[in-house]
């Protein structure tokens, strides 16, 4: 039994033994060249404009600067102008004018001679004229009203999602400079570590393969301090975008780390919470304005062309005139005209295309509103259960990271002592790296999950 095992034993270093020689280059052949990292211009970019920036700035240059909101509210701008618009649809124009016209030569008379006439003819004119399709202007100016109501409401809808685009970016940023501080910390301890692997190497106490492990590690961190550097560079400019400013400042938050913010207390119910959505949400008032509208559209494609369109002109001016070469004459002149009419075909009577279109548009609103309930208790079921679930784990994250300090902290009195081994402090290093950067993500979620809770609910704007 004993000469089987050194057989075996034999035999298994036989095979590592030309593993090794296979995997190592050729005898007399140098080892594959790694290619040269080029060197980096330090002339390239201009040093970026540095900008402290804290949470209710970053919401008030939001409020103020955003694109989204502006087109928002251009949109507000054009709905306001229809509305006047359509206001003066309602009433008459008025007109006025002058005139001159003069003949010379043959002119039939009255009674069919051929005459030959030199005459000169002056006016001035002024008056009412009224041409109204009352059927439609009437249910217009009611439809322009609701509409510009439902723009009211898109405002105060693209105000709420600016400031919640303007929160989860500030935030973002914070998270993005937490990140960074957390790799900075890891790069620090592991080339601390490596420092005193590498001296313990130097007068016997440590193997080169610790230091060399080590080494790699730190080199690791390294790569995640440049990653999450820029990280931060690009959370910067997503907030520059958000806020409409230049993007090469670096912004700076005033916050160390994420703020743990409320704004939707835990234990309210989300049956409350979706009625509140329901009742408060200026998209689903915005909607509501809108069938509104649509439904006075429809009510006008039916009785709109019952009711006639009036044409009314009333006239005053002056004449005068005569022939040519003779003292002219004036006088005053009135006319008046008025005229009711209906229209039967397109657009008028039995347009029953008209009507079809109508109802169909209506139908089509309020399908939009139904479908706009779901997504809006959607939203609020899922932030709801968010934000619960990301409290619930800072608790258990935050336990997960006092467990890894201790962890390294055992670790490294134990391989001072002789008794543990460098990959063990190693593997503690990293536990501890990934406590901390999820206990950060969980803080993120919390404080992102209370404003998305809150824009859901309708009370980000309050």
């Amino acid at each position: 039994m004993p000469i089987r095992h050194d057989r075996a034993r034999h035999g298994l270093c036989g095979l590592m033994a030309v593993s090794l020689i296979g995997a190592a280059p050729a005898l007399g052949q140098p080892a594959p060249a790694i290619p040269a990292v080029p060197a980096k211009d330090s002339t390239a970019a201009a040093t970026p404009a540095v900008q402290p920036i804290d949470l209710p700035t970053a919401l008030r240059l939001a409020g103020a600067n955003n694109i989204d909101l502006a087109l928002v509210k251009e949109a507000l701008t054009q709905a306001q102008a229809q509305n006047e618009a359509a206001t003066l649809s309602l009433l008459p124009t008025l007109s006025g004018g002058f005139g001159y016209s003069k003949h010379n030569g043959a002119v039939q008379d009255v009674s069919g001679n051929v005459i030959e006439a030199y005459k000169q003819l002056h006016s001035i004119t002024g008056g009412i004229n009224s041409q109204i399709n009352y059927g439609d202007a009437i249910f217009n100016k009611l439809a322009a009203m609701r509409l510009q109501s439902a723009a009211e409401y898109s405002v105060d809808a693209g105000h709420n999602a600016t400031i919640l685009a303007a929160a989860g970016a500030y935030i973002d940023l914070v998270n993005a400079r937490a990140n960074e501080k957390i790799a900075e910390d890891a790069a620090k301890i592991s080339g601390d570590y490596e420092d005193q692997i590498t001296r313990a190497v130097g007068i016997g106490l440590a193997n080169k393969s610790d230091a060399l492990r080590v080494s790699v590690q730190t080199q690791n961190y390294r790569i995640a301090l440049r990653q999450a550097k820029e990280a931060s560079v690009a959370a910067s400019a997503k907030l520059a975008t958000v806020l409409h400013l230049s993007p090469t400042i670096q912004f700076v938050p005033a916050d160390d780390a994420v703020p743990q913010i409320t704004l939707v207390p835990l234990e309210t119910s989300l049956n409350a919470l979706v009625t509140e959505a329901f009742a408060k949400r200026p998209e689903l008032k915005a909607s509501g304005e809108n069938i509104g509208a649509a439904n006075w559209l429809k009510t006008q494609s039916i009785y709109g062309p019952l009711i006639p369109s009036v044409g009314a002109q009333a006239l005053y001016g002056d004449v005068s005139g005569g022939r040519v070469g003779v003292p002219s004459n004036s006088g005053g002149t009135q006319d008046y005209a008025l005229m009711l009419n209906w229209k039967l075909g397109s657009g008028g009577l039995l347009d029953f295309g008209r009507m079809d279109y109508a109802q169909s548009k209506l139908d089509q609103t309020k399908l939009n509103d139904a479908k706009l309930h779901d997504e809006i208790g959607r939203q609020v079921v899922q932030s709801f259960e968010g934000v619960h679930s990301a409290f619930d784990q800072l608790e258990l994250h935050k336990k997960n990271v006092d467990l890894a300090q201790q962890s390294l902290q055992l670790s490294q009195g134990r391989k001072e002592f002789g008794v543990a081994a460098v990959l063990e402090v190693i593997e503690a290093q990293k536990d501890l790296v990934q406590a901390r950067a999820a206990y950060l993500r969980a803080m993120t979620a919390y404080t992102l999950g209370q404003y998305a809770l809150a824009e859901a609910v309708g009370r980000i704007g309050e």
